[in-house]
């Protein structure tokens, strides 16, 4: 399987519900999983799906 594939393939129900909540317009406040726990971070990690990666491995010229 191709990376892309292999996420498609992992998402979980937590992703999905993260996902519909933002399209929805729903804040990341809306998260209904106790802080810290992998289906909080699924959620989140579903909700921010359209989001750019940060990357703090390289700092951003004219930042700090």
């Amino acid at each position: 399987m191709r990376t892309k594939e292999v996420v498609m393939a992992s998402r979980s129900a937590e992703w999905e519900e993260g996902k519909a909540a933002k399209q929805s317009g729903a804040s990341y406040t809306a998260d209904p999983y106790r802080a810290g726990s992998q289906e909080s971070a699924d959620w989140l990690a579903g909700f921010t799906f359209d989001e750019k990666e940060q990357n703090v491995d390289h700092p951003v010229p004219g930042e700090g």
